[in-house]
């Protein structure tokens, strides 16, 4: 259910910054692959390596793409910081609508902590 371009990585490979980030594979299993309408029409759902929502393809045949940064000026490419054991993590979304018909993209932006 990853979106295409991402795999599943460790702990370590995603936030390399905390000391002691297990070297084990982060794949979430309790995630929505689709919704499915009273119509019979779907809605289906693909991941980012975080477990983030990365695409969202919707039933007219478009699709909205989500691409995440660190929320953070400088620090960490994960958004982590912190330290002493506590770490905080601040991400921006970019969403990119993508329209089946005109083949256009255009760019949609938020915050999230």
């Amino acid at each position: 259910m990853l979106r295409s371009g991402f795999t599943i990585q460790t702990y370590q490979q995603l936030f390399p910054e905390m000391n002691g980030s297990g070297s084990e594979s982060f794949n979430p299993t309790a995630i929505v692959s689709s919704v499915e309408l009273p119509d019979g029409r779907h809605y289906y759902f693909k991941y980012n390596s975080y477990g983030e929502v990365a695409r969202v393809e919707l039933p007219t045949g478009g699709a909205i793409e989500y691409d995440y940064a660190a929320g953070l000026r400088s620090g960490a490419a994960s958004g982590s910081y912190g330290g002493g054991g506590a770490y905080t993590t601040s991400r921006f979304i970019a969403a990119w609508l993508r329209s089946a018909s005109t083949k256009t993209a255009s760019p949609r932006s938020m915050n999230r902590r």
